[in-house]
């Protein structure tokens, strides 16, 4: 059966965030079209990524912790 769904975790440890909001749009933004680069460029045999909706790449912050020193 071929895969159909992946979800891959990224953990960031060492940040300094001062505007926490920004720095989540942008990093989510930037992971998204990171992933689609990937999924289409040299590779893209290996995925046949079908690409039509805006949700088939999803970003998410499930977690975020602290206040760093």
């Amino acid at each position: 059966m071929p895969v159909v769904y992946l979800r891959l975790s990224i953990s960031i440890h060492g940040l300094k965030i001062k505007d926490q909001e920004l720095a989540e749009d942008f990093l989510k933004g930037w992971l998204k079209e990171a992933t689609k680069a990937a999924l289409k460029g040299s590779s893209a045999s290996l995925f046949n990524f079908r690409d039509e909706f805006d949700t088939d790449i999803e970003v998410e912050i499930d977690e975020f912790a602290g206040k760093g020193k």
